[in-house]
């Protein structure tokens, strides 16, 4: 049974219907039954009911609010969506809007994040142009390119964002898609003083590396002295693997941390995969979303892996509220967004 776009939308403003897809599915369908001119109202990727866990409610909820509206002019489709995005697993939260970004925008947010090479990793091969803002995704390629000057003629190149406010504690998730390549997608936090260097590495994930394949990498390191002279021989680390059922570069995933002055958590899909004592990372750090090559470690991608993409739906960021304790119930956060 098909039903009339403009019927349709009618229908969704009286009715505030709760759509439980992913950002980026419910834009393609869209723009997919757009094309088309009817809606099946039997749209398998719509699901009312879907969740993702009893203790960690689906956070992939829009409501249409009533003053959702269609201009059906020729191809365009205008919309107004509300995220219901349900907090972290403990406690009480409050989003730090300064940094959320759900990536609805026609480039990158330059108020939000630094879109330049990493100035502590030079001739990182990072450029600005391989972060892109696509069908309402952070998209961070990595390509094979022809460079003059190069001892092949060629290069990879990939890219990565940073954020420009730094934070201390709180709940950080993206939901992405990590590239099915040799080339090291991560989510991480890092900070560099005259005096030292902190690093959490959230994930790291390299699809195609033949036994990292379901393989999330999580880290947290500290380096005290001259940051120039700090090395893999003299910082301390702590690396973990968490093993997935399946490779990870499948599909999307939902990577989450969780960061207090006593402890480090890091989830998967709402799953706690791992716990840490905090004994360092007392210090503001820098939110860092990119894929980079790590020869070494990973492997160097081959010609027939690029150009990939590492696809990340949102980023999303809360702090906790001052004086609630772990044991009061959450409540789902509403932010507005423009599509």
């Amino acid at each position: 049974m098909a039903m009339k776009w403009k019927q349709w939308c009618a229908k969704l403003g009286m009715q505030k219907a709760i759509v439980s897809a992913s950002k980026h599915e419910f834009v393609e369908m869209i723009d997919n039954h757009f094309a088309r001119g009817q809606m099946e109202v039997g749209d398998s990727r719509i699901n009312l009911n879907l969740r993702r866990s009893a203790q960690f409610l689906s956070i992939r909820h829009y409501r249409l609010v009533p003053g959702f509206f269609v201009s059906l002019l020729a191809v365009a489709l205008s919309f107004s969506l509300t995220v219901r995005a349900d907090t972290p697993p403990t406690g009480r939260w409050e989003p730090i809007i300064e940094i959320w970004d759900e990536f609805n925008g026609a480039q990158v947010d330059l108020k939000k994040w630094v879109n330049e090479p990493n100035k502590y990793i030079p001739n990182s091969g990072m450029k600005p142009y391989n972060a892109q803002l696509e069908k309402g995704e952070l998209n961070i390629y990595t390509r094979m390119e022809k460079i003059s000057g190069t001892p092949t003629g060629q290069t990879i190149t990939s890219g990565e964002i940073s954020s420009k406010t730094m934070v201390k504690f709180g709940y950080f998730e993206v939901r992405a898609k990590v590239q099915k390549s040799k080339v090291n997608c991560a989510f991480w936090l890092y900070r560099w003083t005259e005096t030292a260097t902190f690093e959490i590495d959230i994930f790291e994930i390299a699809g195609a590396t033949v036994g990292s394949e379901t393989s999330l990498n999580s880290n947290a390191h500290v380096y005290y002295g001259p940051p120039e002279k700090e090395n893999d021989q003299n910082r301390v680390s702590d690396p973990q693997v968490w093993k997935a059922s399946a490779p990870l570069s499948n599909d999307y995933h939902v990577y989450g941390f969780e960061w207090d002055e006593k402890e480090l958590k890091w989830y998967l899909d709402g799953k706690l995969v791992r716990t840490k004592a905090n004994t360092d990372w007392q210090i503001p750090m820098t939110i860092i979303i990119g894929a980079g090559v790590m020869p070494n470690w990973r492997g160097v991608p081959e010609a027939r892996e690029l150009p990939a993409s590492f696809k990340v739906d949102y980023f999303r960021a809360w702090r906790k509220i001052p004086g609630k304790s772990s044991a009061d119930t959450n409540q789902a956060l509403r932010v507005d967004v423009k599509g």
